[in-house]
């Protein structure tokens, strides 16, 4: 008895150390918490400081926009209109040719870039393209509500109609964007402005996810889709009002019309453009070739609800930017964005790989695809937009980013529809066929991303070498 009391006052005795244990790591999270918050508040504080410097509020505005946009954007193109498109019948080559539009249109960035040298005003040409490209979101969200009186066929070629004019005064728009706001934010707090602003914007995009993954799982018919779409849209229109408080320098480039087919051509003569250029669209190809239908496969082949697929899909990736993009940037500023793109290029071959060994009994590895593909993609973001920066001349802002966006979207597109047409294609004949490492069928995202594997290792050990970097890069910030 003696024995068995000594025994009860050690466990005891043990219990309350690991409690003052636990208890001590708590309070070491909180207080690291507290120091990170603290760092937030000051480096807003310094960007309050520089605005008030320029007597007006406009940082402000961008910065709210970029929240906003947030909030509309997981909606507008994210896990709810995937759901909604198949829900209407479409398969994988129209899924895939719908989720290209918006690649398409960037074909009107020129046309955008063209208005901005007729015009010389980025506010007004930008407001005359965005606030018509988000209210054509409410067509769509009363597009949703009318199905039944349509018919799903119907509402599905009205939705591409819709959803590529909206995507063309999008991108129209997108370039006064571009130079607008490399115009306005000072350099001195450009990196400090923008990596605030992305997280609070993907603080508020995770839990709108979250949100409307909840709320799909439980209605999911098409008038609850209708009205997802239609409270994103109101939330995307007051993103782009935002802008009409918002200052606009003085525009620097010549006020001509582009001549010709010339004025298009320019950026290409551009060595160093060049070679970007190929290596970003070669890149963009390999990724855009399977990403409209992870997704999808999601839903469909490992059967998760809206809410687990938001949460894996954007949630996890979101986190997983905001806890090493800090980190990414240093090493931009040490190592230069070459060997940065080399190292995240290399890791970014395993991504597809956890998809193929997720399956319905064992969902995991997409958990840690998405970890290491939420820090690959805003690392590779940041990494380009630093080579782009130092490659674009001071003076031709809006031609060379038009350039850049157009043929990188361009790539995009091409690969959403070879993505949607192989897969169609060779679902016929891998039927029935089974992987032996999880037991599952093989289907034809498996295809996909295997080839996509492929690609990017065509991607590191062809085009990443033949980058040019001068001086090691020292903008360390990313349009968001």
């Amino acid at each position: 008895m003696v024995w068995k009391c000594f025994s009860e006052r050690e466990y005891w005795r043990r219990a309350k150390i690991r409690s003052y244990a636990v208890l001590g790591v708590l309070l070491l999270k909180v207080n690291q918490f507290r120091t990170k918050l603290m760092k937030l508040f000051d480096t807003l504080t310094k960007i309050s400081i520089t605005i008030n410097r320029g007597n007006n509020n406009s940082l402000i505005w961008v910065y709210l926009s970029g929240i906003l946009s947030n909030i509309f954007s997981p909606v507008s193109g994210g896990v709810a209109f995937t759901g909604f498109v198949r829900k209407l019948g479409a398969s994988d080559s129209i899924y895939g040719f719908l989720t290209a539009l918006p690649a398409i249109a960037a074909i009107f960035m020129f046309i955008g870039a063209w208005a901005l040298r007729c015009s010389g005003s980025r506010r007004k040409v930008f407001l005359r393209f965005f606030f018509p490209s988000r209210f054509l979101w409410v067509v769509v969200a009363f597009l949703a509500f009318e199905v039944s009186t349509l018919g799903a066929s119907l509402t599905l070629i009205m939705l591409c109609a819709l959803v590529f004019f909206a995507s063309c005064l999008g991108s129209a728009g997108q370039v006064c964007y571009l130079s607008w706001v490399t115009d306005l934010i000072p350099t001195e707090i450009r990196g400090r402005f923008f990596a605030s602003r992305v997280r609070s914007a993907t603080i508020a995009g995770s839990i709108t996810a979250l949100a409307v993954g909840y709320y799909l799982d439980r209605h999911s018919g098409f008038s609850n889709f209708g009205l997802v779409f239609g409270v994103a849209s109101l939330f995307g229109i007051a993103d782009i009002a935002c802008y009409l408080k918002v200052n606009e320098p003085v525009f620097r480039e010549p006020a001509g019309i582009i001549k010709g087919i010339s004025g298009i051509l320019v950026p290409f003569g551009d060595q160093d453009f060049r070679q970007l250029l190929v290596f970003w669209s070669f890149t963009s190809f390999a990724f855009g070739i399977v990403a409209p239908f992870c997704p999808v496969y999601a839903l469909e082949e490992l059967r998760l609800k809206y809410s687990y697929v938001y949460f894996l899909l954007q949630i996890i990736p979101s986190v997983s930017s905001i806890v090493l993009l800090g980190l990414v940037g240093r090493w931009i500023d040490n190592f230069g964005s070459k060997r940065v793109i080399n190292w995240l290029m290399k890791a970014s071959i395993s991504m597809p790989i956890f998809w193929v060994l997720s399956s319905r009994s064992n969902p995991f590895p997409v958990v840690a695809a998405n970890l290491l593909g939420g820090a690959v993609g805003a690392g590779m973001d940041l990494a380009q937009m630093n080579l782009l920066m130092k490659t674009v001349p001071s003076d031709s802002h809006s031609s060379y980013f038009a350039t850049y966006g157009v043929v990188v979207a361009l790539a995009n597109a091409v690969a959403f529809v070879v993505g949607g047409v192989i897969a169609e294609a060779v679902q016929p004949l891998i039927r029935g066929i089974i992987i032996s490492s999880n037991g599952a069928p093989l289907t034809q995202y498996h295809v996909l991303f295997i080839l996509s594997t492929l690609l990017r290792v065509i991607s590191l050990t062809v085009f990443v070498p033949r980058l040019w970097e001068g001086d090691r890069a020292t903008v360390s910030w990313s349009i968001g």
